[in-house]
């Protein structure tokens, strides 16, 4: 929770006490260091695929990229895969 007082008014800015946060083992890992993770990033974000069926059918994606591309969002996003 972030409060702020001003002129003795406080005000709250962010309150996150409802949300349950849960931290995934592989937060500290550097995935730019992957020449392959960058190069079909840098493809996706050229081509922006409209729809997964399209992010499918782009060529070199395949398993390991969705793969990584889910647990990115985990990480990020919390969201479920």
């Amino acid at each position: 929770m972030m409060k702020v007082s001003v002129n003795g008014e406080e005000t709250t800015l962010l309150n996150l006490s409802h949300n349950e946060f849960k931290h995934h083992p592989v937060e500290q890992e550097d995935f730019w260091d992957s020449p392959y993770l960058m190069k079909i990033l840098q493809k996706l974000i050229s081509l922006q695929p409209e729809n997964y069926e399209k992010l499918l059918a782009t060529k070199g994606v395949g398993p390991k990229t969705i793969r990584a591309l889910s647990l990115v969002s985990e990480i990020i996003y919390g969201a479920a895969p």
